[in-house]
């Protein structure tokens, strides 16, 4: 498998850019592949972003290593989530087409959300459901129960 690396500079990808200078919002979790935090940029409670902590592009760019890490980490942040919150089901997507650099988006879908907002359309009515204060001591809770097991 050839790797993909990035040959532009940090301007030209914005998520290199927020691990050079910082992801912003909430750190929940980090290791040597992947660093995970509350949405930089939607402050909706249960939305998590992590990004690979170097610039490839798609599933295909990723190494066995990062690849194999993946998978255990999304069921990791997964529990943690349903347990510390009231959500009915998290939600996994992996895109790229804005932003090349891989990462991945967890959104939790809380009780009560109308049907007309579920799956991809609750990206279109985020921000019906920001509150950035929720979502920062949310990212805290999601932390300690992702060093500790438990709030």
């Amino acid at each position: 498998m050839q790797e993909v690396f990035h040959t532009g500079t940090l301007q030209e990808c914005k998520y290199c850019g927020y691990l050079e200078t910082g992801v912003g919002g909430g750190l929940v979790y980090e290791d040597v592949h992947w660093i995970v935090s509350s949405s930089p940029l939607v402050d909706v409670p249960g939305w998590l972003v992590g990004i690979l902590r170097r610039h490839a592009e798609g599933f295909e760019g990723l190494t066995w290593a990062e690849l194999t890490a993946f998978g255990p980490l999304v069921k990791r942040l997964t529990l943690a989530i349903k347990a510390t919150t009231n959500v009915e089901k998290v939600y996994l997507f992996v895109m790229g087409e804005k932003v090349p650099h891989f990462h991945f988006v967890l959104l939790a879908r809380h009780e009560g959300i109308p049907n007309e907002h579920r799956g991809p359309a609750l990206f279109a009515h985020r921000d019906r459901y920001e509150d950035r204060e929720a979502a920062l001591r949310l990212a805290g809770s999601l932390s300690s129960y992702m060093t500790h097991g438990s709030i």
